[in-house]
């Protein structure tokens, strides 16, 4: 949804807006200009005005611009920090995008109740992250992702079991931007928080700022779902190991010296009927990629549960799930007598 700034028609007053042309239905909103005038000689007298860098406010969504922002308590309950949840005006704007973050006073804020249908000013409500998950990227460099914790306590924290079993339970309420990093949050999902592993259930990405414009969903929610612990999450340093050489070690991230490494984002999971590829190269003791062709093995999963094919150049494989399997498929890269392990699971919708 494009953004046009400098066209007064849009809001039918003095003003120029920097809100997208779909919002050119609006007529004149008699006083609007006299309140915008208000805020940008007054708003800076407020105690809570503040120096920011916002997204949404231009074409590109994802952009940062500088500007002055007021952040106001909504409310107090034993539910939210009020810190935690603000209502924010930017008076040289008359338009913010849903999703948008707000970095501000040490923390990113995401806007998740703007108000620009009706208000003549930038306003609405948005909420901090008070936590970050962390991930690998495509490229293999690690990411730290802000996301927002709505329930501090966590719920159906129970932990009694008719078998007398102890199971972890609970759950915590999740919202977060959605972008290149949080597209690949998907159910079942391991993540870490603060010491604890949990699982993704309940992901929702399709709620759209604007009905027909697909690229207007900005917001995710999900349930995150504890789970127990395996001795490759490195809680301490709050993420997954997913990948390990053959002494268990873990090689995700920058390659060591003549070694076979895999590349990239690395699932850990392939849904039934579904394909995902994996990169494996072996680097010289420069810790340079070289040609050298990758031998892929398997084990684990029954060989009925999956089909597997390797690309022309030998490094790259793609692994198609045809049944479930409760035993992971371990794929395993050899070159120079050097190998790598990635462990999948076979799993259901």
């Amino acid at each position: 949804m494009p953004i046009d700034k400098n066209i007064p028609f849009l809001d039918r007053n003095s003003f120029s807006s920097n809100a997208p042309a779909a919002f050119a239905d609006r007529q004149k909103r008699y006083l609007a200009d006299r309140n915008r005038t208000f805020v940008q000689k007054r708003a800076h007298l407020s105690s809570d005005f503040f120096s920011a860098s916002v997204q949404g406010l231009t074409d590109d969504f994802f952009a940062y611009t500088n500007t002055k922002i007021r952040l106001a308590d909504l409310e107090r309950s034993a539910s939210r920090i009020a810190d935690d949840i603000k209502e924010f005006l930017i008076p040289d704007f008359s338009y913010i995008a849903l999703g948008a973050k707000i970095n501000c006073m040490g923390s990113v804020f995401l806007v998740t109740n703007p108000r620009n249908i009706s208000s003549p000013m930038c306003e609405g409500i948005c909420e901090r992250c008070n936590t970050a998950y962390n991930d690998y990227d495509e490229d293999g460099n690690l990411i730290a992702e802000p996301i927002i914790i709505r329930n501090q306590s966590m719920k159906e924290n129970g932990n009694t079991s008719p078998q007398n079993l102890m199971l972890p339970n609970g759950y915590f309420e999740i919202a977060c931007q959605k972008n290149r990093n949080t597209e690949r949050l998907f159910r079942n999902k391991r993540i870490v928080l603060g010491d604890k592993v949990y699982f993704l259930t309940g992901i929702s990405d399709f709620s759209r700022e604007f009905t027909f414009e697909r690229h207007s969903a900005k917001l995710l929610t999900f349930t995150a779902r504890l789970e127990e612990t395996t001795a490759f999450d490195d809680t301490e340093n709050r993420f997954l190991a997913d990948v390990s050489n053959a002494n268990g070690k873990t090689v995700q991230g920058e390659p060591s010296p003549d070694s076979v490494s895999f590349l990239g984002f690395i699932p850990d999971a392939v849904s039934l009927y579904k394909k995902v590829s994996l990169t494996a190269a072996y680097f010289d003791s420069n810790r340079k990629e070289t040609h050298e062709a990758i031998s892929f093995s398997f084990s684990g999963a029954d060989a009925s549960c999956y089909a597997a094919s390797v690309s022309d150049d030998g490094k790259m494989l793609s692994v198609y799930c045809q049944r479930i399997s409760e035993t992971p498929l371990t794929v395993t890269a050899c070159a120079n007598g050097k190998s790598v392990s990635v462990s999948l699971r076979l799993e259901g919708f």
